[in-house]
């Protein structure tokens, strides 16, 4: 999916390998000894696999594409390279299952910059129906800005708004008009309201999300202690979605 944006909006791929033994690490980068125990039974692996990726980004009409090896987890490997990219193409599939919230939410967390998380068989040229999730935060207004281009190739877009606004946030800052905001991008949402007890939201905006495309939220409205005390939508969704997530803290 990486490569066919890139190709389609003429953009730079970075891919990055992560060895399997360091994906659901936190913190610093490995030592170089301890990275190259992965490799002793075949040393020049690092070396060939850029090779078939270059040689494989070509073929998919990809002009500028580069080959990173990476020597922390996700998170922190996607901490270092949110500094410079754009947006962050993961398969979900190479986290481990056990460790696949908190590696994922570590990740958004720290990318600053927009997650697009794909399901296996999940890849598309163009995401067609997609839904966005809105709870009027500061995170969802990230997400929705971030998905401006997947949203411009859509043939619809639908916005799904679960907010409960308080007197309180009203205040802190000038309310904002998803719907107005899209339409001066030239993207038309159709909006439906989304009723749901705020612990239950993230199962309910997945019932809403069945037959979608590309479910479109804020990540970790709330802190994520919070969440990981209380439950919450974000850790909902990523632990149990089936379609592929466009995300951003």
């Amino acid at each position: 999916m990486g490569a066919r944006l890139a190709k389609r909006w003429q953009g730079t791929l970075t891919a990055c390998h992560v060895p399997p033994a360091l994906r659901p690490l936190s913190g610093a980068p490995v030592e170089p000894t301890v990275l190259s125990l992965l490799y002793e039974d075949d040393t020049d692996a690092p070396a060939r696999a850029a090779r078939d990726f270059h040689a494989w980004a070509a073929t998919m009409g990809v002009d500028h594409a580069h080959w990173v090896q990476a020597a922390s987890g996700i998170a922190q490997t996607l901490h270092v390279l949110g500094a410079w990219h754009d947006l962050a193409v993961m398969q979900r599939e190479l986290i481990p299952a056990e460790h696949l919230v908190d590696v994922l939410g570590e990740a958004l967390l720290g990318a600053r910059i927009p997650c697009l998380i794909i399901p296996a068989g999940r890849a598309a040229d163009v995401y067609a129906r997609v839904l966005i999730g809105w709870n009027g935060r500061q995170e969802a207004a990230h997400a929705l800005r971030a998905a401006l281009p997947l949203l411009a190739e859509a043939r619809e877009v639908v916005l799904a708004d679960g907010s409960h606004p308080a007197e309180d946030d009203l205040k802190a800052w000038p309310p904002f008009a998803p719907r107005e905001y899209l339409l001066g991008h030239g993207i038309e949402a159709h909006a439906k309201r989304l009723r749901a007890d705020p612990k239950e939201a993230g199962a309910a905006l997945l019932r809403e999300a069945e037959g979608y495309d590309l479910l479109v939220i804020g990540a970790y409205s709330h802190s994520r202690t919070r969440e990981r005390l209380l439950g919450g939508a974000t850790r909902h969704v990523l632990a149990h979605a089936q379609l592929p997530l466009l995300m951003m803290h």
